[in-house]
């Protein structure tokens, strides 16, 4: 719904389907399918983090911190929670770490990667 009041849309159901050009039903079934593909390949990468012992330092948190408030151009950590919660329904912290552990399970995927 943020992007449609970004595109000066009110109305979510008319935004989608005049710049996506998709039904509501469509729209609906599309979610879905992102949000199990999306709870797979966290629970993928999950257990590559738990098997490799990766966890979230207080140091790498905090810097995912700055890193996210200077991209969203936002001054404190307050604001950042308020914009992630309107408009991802997710808390900050979780979406932090997730972020982090995305990066790290990716970092070893691609150095253990054999080209072929």
């Amino acid at each position: 719904k943020y992007m449609s009041q970004q595109y000066g849309y009110d109305d979510f159901s008319k935004f989608i389907s005049e710049v996506w050009m998709i039904t509501d039903e469509e729209y609906d079934t599309q979610l879905k399918e992102m949000a199990v593909d999306y709870t797979k390949e966290m629970l993928l990468y999950e257990a590559i983090a738990e098997k490799e012992g990766f966890e979230v330092t207080e140091e790498e948190y905090n810097t995912e911190i700055t890193n996210y408030l200077e991209s969203n151009q936002m001054e404190t950590v307050e604001e950042l929670k308020e914009y992630f919660v309107t408009n991802y329904a997710s808390e900050l912290e979780t979406i932090v770490n997730e972020s982090i552990i995305i990066n790290k399970v990716t970092e070893l995927l691609s150095s253990r990667a054999v080209e072929k």
